[in-house]
């Protein structure tokens, strides 16, 4: 019998208008309607479909109208990117501003008697550093505690003074460049739970926001996930295990075994200067600890911005972001094999850090990688078609027995949706 064991190659209701006036020389500049047609700018927050618990505050959006506490407890962020709707990400960011920062106009304050968080945006200065807004583009303001998103409104840019009147003034806000946006947004209760160390806190079948207090693990819990009230905690593992890198910790989320009737987003922090050498954050992928391996997830998404990825998931468990294969290398050549006789094969699982070949790479340990049949009649594993990498990215099959004469290919595939490219 012959077989064959070979490689396989594997919205809304405002929008917010930011005017920059060029200089005082009084230029002429072509009026809004010349400009590129872009897409239409978004607002989330209460009054949007947004979170019911979260609101932008004037000069940003028109005073809302709401019913819920206050929360004074949470630290929220402000950060201010370059929008890509094409991809609907964020590009780059353009300033940021923390909570209790040093220096009152970038930090993000609270105002007790006000009710509501505020913090002033210096158009002209983009992380520290002076610039001048492109009206080309789209910006996005975005409120977040820890990794948890509450809310988001995209600024239109006009390049001119005299564009000031082609803001409609109940949808815009024109703002000369040099002046100052203040962005005030009011928290309540509800919109976001924050995990300290060792705390917990409970979600309803009306779902919720999650997060760590070090902004390290995020949970997005759509409504109707979860069939009861559950006590969700969050924690970083320690030590945090074979496979592992110091770029991410491993998280573990509990109740163990918790699953939900609708997919929940998990997304998590990495730190880019921690990734190993030639690995860039696009390799990056959502893993989970099944069987003392880690298995990659389907869907993970990458955003370089804010330095995290998410990923859909069906259960609570432990997590990790793990870097995710790219080639499968010491493939098996074609073998003979007699009815009845047995062999192995092997692959060794990386990721190339090279453009054009694989003479530098990264190898994937303590990953499972399955072997695949083309042709089960012909051959047969004596054991569980899967394995672990080892500290080499090596892994090798259980036997392969000879059935009857016929040609099967035997492929290494990576669990979680991946399949190896040839180098």
């Amino acid at each position: 019998m012959t077989t064959l064991l070979s490689p396989f190659p594997r919205s809304f209701a405002t929008l917010v208008a930011l005017a920059l006036l060029a200089g005082c020389d009084g230029a002429t500049t072509a009026p809004k309607e010349d400009l590129p047609a872009r897409p239409m700018p978004a607002i989330s927050d209460g009054a949007n479909l947004g979170n019911q618990h979260f609101y932008f505050l004037p000069p940003v959006l028109p005073a809302p109208s709401y019913s819920g506490a206050f929360d004074a407890t949470v630290e929220p962020a402000v950060t201010v990117c370059e929008w890509n709707p094409l991809v609907s990400r964020c590009d780059e960011i353009v300033t940021a501003f923390r909570f209790g920062a040093e220096g009152p106009d970038q930090a993000v304050s609270r105002d007790i008697m006000a009710q509501h968080y505020h913090v002033n945006w210096h158009t002209d200065v983009c992380s520290g550093a002076p610039c001048t807004l492109d009206p080309t583009k789209t910006y996005r303001i975005r409120v977040h505690v820890g990794l948890a998103e509450l809310g988001f409104v995209d600024v239109d840019v006009v390049s001119g003074g005299n564009q000031l009147k082609n803001v409609r003034t109940n949808d815009y806000i024109g703002l000369v460049n040099g002046r100052t946006l203040p962005i005030k947004f009011r928290v309540e209760r509800g919109a976001v739970a924050v995990l300290g160390s060792g705390g917990s806190t409970s979600v309803g079948s009306a779902g919720g926001l999650v997060t760590t207090q070090d902004g390290m693990a995020g949970l997005d819990i759509p409504v109707g996930a979860l069939g009861s009230t559950t006590s969700i905690s969050a924690a970083a593992v320690a030590p945090p295990g074979e496979g592992t890198g110091p770029w991410a910790p491993v998280i573990e989320l509990t109740p163990d075994g918790t699953t939900f009737a609708k997919p929940v987003t998990l997304t998590l922090k990495y730190r880019l200067e921690s990734l190993p050498v030639g690995v860039p954050a696009a390799a990056l992928g959502v893993y989970t600890f099944r069987d003392g391996g880690w298995e990659a997830l389907p869907g993970s998404v990458v955003n370089e911005a804010d330095r995290t990825v998410s990923a859909p998931i069906e259960h609570f468990s432990y997590y990790w972001v793990g870097v995710i294969p790219s080639n499968a290398l010491w493939q098996p050549a074609p073998t003979t094999l007699a009815v009845g006789d047995t062999t192995r094969v092997s692959a060794r699982v990386v990721y190339c850090t090279g453009t054009t070949s694989c003479g530098t790479y990264y190898s994937i340990r303590n990953t499972w990688v399955e072997f695949l049949q083309s042709n089960r009649s012909v051959t047969s594993f004596l054991g569980r078609p899967a394995g672990l990498t080892n500290a080499f990215g090596l892994v090798e099959s259980p036997p392969i027995v000879g059935r009857m004469p016929g040609v099967d290919d035997i492929t290494p595939g990576w669990m979680g949706g991946w399949e190896p490219r040839s180098a």
